[in-house]
């Protein structure tokens, strides 16, 4: 019993820390939504959304575009990820580095960034002389949901790539199996597990989209997500935002669980991560040439949005002007920083990064304690919380405040 103590502190604070800032919030939004009636108008909201088909629509929607996203943003980031993995080349680590720059910034900026360059009055159509404005729609919901996700897959994919054990593929190799034998038989099977957990990750974050499905869709492409504000803001529905929320919970959970099962009983041989020594400039014409095209198609999907903001932000009716910049910096002008947010520019950064440093670094002491107490339990087997079992359903728990609007 006192042995176990030490293991059980750490969880004991990392969960009553996940009541009060989850549980807490949770029950506290359902009995305002709710009103006191109890389950009994849920459930009649419920019967409503199944027989109208709304709930049945919004959930195929939501779960289709999130599907489709990542499996587009898996697709396109995979052959990315073996040509960092397995090439050398100049400019490598600038190359990897800058590929997380769209998935830090904030989905607004991300769709500012979209409509800069793809809109009908975008630099892409400007430059062609177009009128292409296919941003408001369901092709660009999943664009931007590839702009955003597109450097999460990439990076997941090149570790799993560069942590494949290399005396698998010498011991094919020396058994007479070819290239594309050695990729079939030996590297897809051991880069599944990273290609299933990059999907999921990915799949996640647009089942949650919010800013980007609002914006490119409106009413007309409603996730569960877009559903919810609606219910609050506009209809003043809150039963039915509860309703939507309940799910969406339930299937995000459903899906964490599942997930890790699945990935957990896929294991795959590793190795430590090793920087490439093949150069790429050695490497075949073809592999060059297929490598460049992939690098410029790419290269232009993810700085033409941000290139685009970028060169909008210094111009003015085609010349240049800085008046948006010396706003930053309380210039003489009607919207500048303090006047709208009635903090300076210095205060703003400020409060930025002290707030992210908090929060940053409380997720990470409890997420630390909590791991701890689960790998100790996991060596006393058969220690009822911490069997198999009981840490599947911890790990799952903590991770539901993802699933949540």
């Amino acid at each position: 019993m006192t042995r176990s103590l030490p293991a059980a502190l750490p969880a004991a604070a990392a969960v009553a820390v996940f009541l009060l800032l989850f549980v807490v919030p949770v029950v506290g939004f359902y009995a305002l939504a709710l009103e006191g009636e109890g389950v009994t108008v849920l459930i009649a909201e419920a019967e409503r959304a199944i027989v109208s088909g709304r709930l049945g629509r919004i959930a195929g929607f939501t779960v289709g575009q999130a599907a489709l996203s990542a499996l587009i943003s898996v697709a396109v980031a995979l052959p990315g990820a073996y040509l960092l993995a397995t090439f050398a080349f100049p400019g490598r680590r600038a190359v990897y580095s800058f590929t997380l720059l769209p998935f830090v910034l904030p989905s607004i900026i991300v769709v500012i960034a979209m409509i800069s360059f793809f809109g009908r009055g975008g630099l892409l159509n400007q430059l062609f002389g177009t009128q292409l404005g296919y941003v408001y729609s369901f092709a660009g919901i999943i664009a931007a949901h590839v702009f955003y996700n597109f450097s999460l897959a990439l990076r997941i994919l090149t570790s799993g790539f560069q942590s494949i054990d290399r005396r698998y593929i010498e011991a094919a190799a020396s058994l007479g199996d070819g290239r594309l034998g050695r990729m079939r038989r030996v590297v897809a099977p051991l880069l599944t597990p990273t290609i299933i957990t990059s999907f999921l990750l990915v799949f996640v974050f647009c089942f949650l989209s919010f800013g980007v499905v609002l914006v490119f869709g409106g009413v007309q492409y409603e996730t569960f997500e877009v559903r919810i504000y609606s219910d609050i803001h506009i209809r003043l529905n809150f039963v039915s935002a509860a309703l939507y929320a309940a799910v969406q919970l339930l299937m995000t959970g459903l899906l964490f669980l599942f997930g890790g099962r699945v990935i957990a009983r896929r294991t795959s041989a590793r190795a430590e991560i090793e920087e490439p020594t093949r150069r790429l400039a050695a490497a075949p014409a073809l592999v060059r040439g297929a490598a460049v095209a992939y690098g410029g198609t790419v290269g232009l999907f993810l700085l033409g949005p941000l290139g685009s903001m970028l060169y909008r932000s210094l111009t003015a009716g085609g010349r240049l002007d800085l008046t948006a910049y010396a706003a930053l910096f309380g210039g003489e002008t009607t919207r500048n920083v303090e006047s709208i947010l009635r903090a300076s520019l210095p205060q703003v950064i400020g409060q930025s990064i002290l707030l992210a440093f908090l929060s940053g670094t409380l997720t990470f002491l409890l997420a630390v304690a909590l791991a701890w107490s689960l790998r100790r339990g996991a060596q006393r087997p058969g220690a009822g919380p911490w069997s198999t079992a009981g840490r599947s359903a911890v790990e799952t728990l903590v991770q539901l405040p993802l699933g949540v609007s």
